[in-house]
């Protein structure tokens, strides 16, 4: 029975490099962004991490059929939407005012079953959302979830966003993509991102930060938190590695490198203003 390591950060933080290498030398299956699951994996059927259409995917077989013996095909389409508004930032502070809908919350008590199903020791969802684990929590036993929050220099993370990625994923033969942001609404973002992990922190006890620097210099050192065990099966294996959604390098050889490009190409107009406005969060998270 899979207890559940759920990561918390703003998009380009490197959750994705990150779950790879954890899933390579623990006892962890990739979720990937669990999130998802209905949008890009039931509803657009995305290539699943394993190179699959989910539709297609072995793995994802028991929950496409636990969701189609609860929900019907007009309520899946629903959930997609519900569980978008749920998960945001908006979404938190709205919680202490109104409970999610009742069908939203069996969804939750679904993807808590499934996850509790895996035959491994831990599951993993980079999901990011950092709302997302308090309305699983509800399921899931205190000792059943550790959170981990991902954290990258701002000024790295909204560069990254202003460059736009293929979506190799995806399965309409259409040119998608992972849409450019602007570089201080990226910013705004890490900020938001920070504040709401912060409140997360105190009602989820279980929970550890790690520095995406870090990471690069020594990954072993950083995974070492983690709960889970040592494994020696490899993150490729079909076995483990079935990642829904995420970063579109899961399908490409991985590769750990610190991705310093920010450092030349962020005016210091940018960084000094970057600073400023993170100056509070990056001396709680040490960044």
């Amino acid at each position: 029975m899979a207890k559940l390591i759920y990561l918390t950060a703003l998009g380009r933080s490197g959750s994705t490099v990150f779950e790879r290498y954890a899933a390579m030398n623990l006892d962890i299956f990739a979720l990937g962004e669990m999130t998802y699951a209905i949008e890009r994996g039931i509803i657009e059927n995305e290539r699943c991490g394993c190179g699959v259409p989910f539709g297609e995917c072995d793995f994802w077989k028991k929950f496409r059929e636990l969701l189609e013996r609860r929900f019907s095909a007009e309520e899946i389409r629903l959930l997609a939407i519900e569980q978008r508004r749920a998960e945001s930032t908006l979404g938190f502070y709205l919680l202490r005012y109104k409970r999610v809908s009742s069908i939203l919350d069996r969804y939750y008590q679904l993807q808590a079953e499934f996850i509790r199903s895996l035959p491994h020791e831990y599951a993993f969802d980079t999901s990011k959302r950092p709302v997302r684990p308090i309305l699983l929590k509800r399921y899931l036993k205190q000792d059943e979830i550790q959170i981990v929050e991902l954290v990258r220099e701002p000024a790295a993370v909204a560069y990254s966003w202003t460059k736009s990625k293929v979506r190799v994923e995806s399965t309409t033969g259409a040119s998608a993509t992972m849409p450019a942001v602007g570089y201080y609404k990226s910013v705004a973002r890490w900020i938001n991102v920070a504040i709401v992990s912060s409140r997360i922190r105190k009602r989820i006890a279980n929970t550890v930060l790690i520095k995406y620097e870090d990471f690069v210099m020594n990954p072993d050192s950083a995974i070492a938190v983690l709960k889970a065990k040592p494994s020696s099966k490899g993150v490729d294996s079909a076995e483990r590695y079935h990642p829904v959604s995420g970063n579109p390098s899961r399908f490409e050889p991985m590769k750990i490198s610190p991705d310093i490009r920010w450092v030349t190409e962020v005016s210091p107009i940018k960084k000094i203003v970057t600073n400023v406005l993170t100056a509070p969060f990056k001396l709680l998270y040490r960044v």
